[in-house]
């Protein structure tokens, strides 16, 4: 008998230190659900309010890890993003985005959204490593980071910081890998985007090799703006050929007339450019086959450079 009540007092006792644990629970998805009300309706203040109210309950009575716990941080980051207050989300979200992808795929959004060049930096990175983890946002979160590095990448190539766009998508592409934009058109843009930023910065050996790399997978390519891979890659190759003219590389040159002639490059241009070559190493029937083709093509320009 005596056993029995002190198995019944041990009961009562254990749940008497439980009922406060529960009570906070309980609290907690009240003002939670009571947040998300709020949401429903547009009211973002009521809903900071309430998950403010839902977080305080749940503090110090449920681990880090449980899933209500999970939803309370995501939901008050959201109400707060939502009411404006970016730096409360930024620090909520922070203190989540560790054991809740939710919380780092929208953390990674606001950064990303937001004007100064390191925020911009760090919602790149997040989005990044997302995409690498594997998990229900990976795939989500590597067409994020696809889409906002090219248009971050845009912005700074357009204020002068052509150097820092091209960083910007090779750490991007290297870090999530090429080919996991939402769809193809917008993978190929970011990869073509980096090597038209390179061509323009003076590197065209670097573009030249990228845009060979693109023009293999998607030869078709062509930007919303109607500018084709194509006839990007032959003027590249077009400026190499020149390149190596002026350097008195002559065969050179010519290889890189034939690729850019290959390519779609101007081909009155790359005519003349081979008939220059030629003409250096005293190849007359080869100047003359040039010329001719030249004369064929553009009478107007052969009477220019004939001058």
């Amino acid at each position: 008998m005596k056993t029995m009540f002190r198995m019944l007092a041990l009961v009562a006792l254990t749940m008497l230190f439980a009922m406060p644990a529960m009570a906070t629970r309980k609290g907690g998805e009240t003002h939670y659900k009571l947040g998300l009300e709020s949401l429903s309706t547009g009211d973002t203040a009521g809903a900071v309010s309430h998950m403010k109210e839902a977080l305080s309950a749940l503090e110090g009575s449920v681990d880090a890890d449980d899933q209500l716990m999970k939803d309370v941080r995501y939901g008050l980051g959201y109400a707060q993003s939502q009411a404006g207050d970016i730096s409360g989300a930024t620090s909520t979200l922070e203190g989540a985005a560790g054991s809740d992808d939710r919380a780092a795929y929208l953390l990674a959004t606001i950064q990303l959204k937001q004007p100064g060049e390191d925020s911009k930096k760090a919602g790149l990175s997040g989005m990044a490593n997302l995409a690498k983890s594997g998990g229900d946002f990976s795939s989500k979160a590597a067409a994020a980071a696809t889409r906002m590095a090219y248009n971050y990448a845009l912005i700074l190539h357009n204020v002068g910081k052509t150097d820092q766009a091209i960083d910007v998508l090779t750490s991007t592409l290297t870090d999530v890998g090429e080919g996991k934009g939402s769809d193809q058109q917008e993978s190929d843009t970011a990869v073509f985007a980096k090597a038209y930023f390179t061509l323009k910065s003076g590197k065209p050996g670097m573009a030249i090799d990228q845009l060979q790399a693109l023009h293999g997978s998607n030869s078709g390519y062509t930007t919303s703006g109607g500018t084709s891979l194509s006839e990007v890659l032959g003027t590249a190759l077009y400026g190499q050929a020149l390149e190596h003219l002026g350097g008195q590389r002559d065969n050179k040159a010519l290889d890189n007339f034939r690729f850019a002639a290959a390519s779609g490059g101007a081909a009155a241009d790359i005519h003349h450019g081979k008939a220059v070559a030629y003409a250096r190493q005293g190849r007359a029937d080869k100047v003359a086959e040039e010329v001719k083709a030249l004369f064929d093509l553009d009478p107007a320009y052969y009477e220019k450079v004939k001058k």
